[in-house]
C-alpha cells in the first residue's frame, strides 16, 4: 500500500538506509537491540526479518536464543552487548 504513496514510500526508504546504515552504534549492537525490540514487542514480522539480518553482522545463534528468552544475564553476550539489550526495557 506504501509503494503506491511515492512521496512516503521515498521518505521512508531514506529513514531505513539511515537506520541500517548511517547510525554511530555499531551493526552487531543495532541489530542485538532490533531483536530485543521485536522480542518484547512482540514482532514476530520484525523478529523474522532481523534474524538473518542480525546473523550477517555477527549475531550467533546462542544470542538470537537468549534474546528469544529475554536472557540478557546468558554468558554469550559480552558487558557493552548486554548494556544495549537491557536499554529498550518495557516501562
Amino acid at each position: 500500500m506504501i509503494a503506491n504513496a511515492e512521496t512516503c514510500f521515498i521518505a521512508l526508504t531514506r529513514l531505513g538506509g539511515t537506520i541500517l546504515a548511517r547510525q554511530k552504534l555499531g551493526a552487531k549492537l543495532r541489530e542485538l537491540a532490533s531483536l530485543m525490540l521485536a522480542k518484547i514487542e512482540g514482532g514476530d514480522c520484525e523478529w523474522m526479518q532481523h534474524v538473518p539480518i542480525a546473523t550477517s553482522v555477527g549475531v550467533t545463534p546462542a544470542q538470537a536464543d537468549a534474546i528469544a528468552q529475554q536472557s540478557v544475564g546468558s554468558p554469550c553476550f559480552s558487558d557493552v552487548e548486554r548494556t544495549v539489550l537491557r536499554s529498550p526495557s518495557k516501562s
